[in-house]
């Protein structure tokens, strides 16, 4: 497997998980566990981040001007 399709499936699997803990997130909140609900927010904004970092690498963030 090539790098950059090694990274395409990274990107993929960060954001997807950005998905699942933010769906786990209001779970906790919705059953009123207030720490667990920001914990796996804290989580799903970490991934973001990862994602975020794929996304420029590979190009996908085009100049913002």
């Amino acid at each position: 497997m090539q790098t950059i399709e090694i990274m395409e499936k990274t990107f993929q699997a960060e954001s997807g998980d950005v998905a699942l803990y933010l769906a786990m997130s209001k779970k906790a909140a919705d059953e009123g566990d207030n720490d667990t609900a920001r914990y796996f927010y804290n989580v799903a904004m970490d991934e973001a981040r990862h994602a975020a970092e794929f996304a420029i690498l590979l190009g996908k963030v085009k100049d913002t001007r």
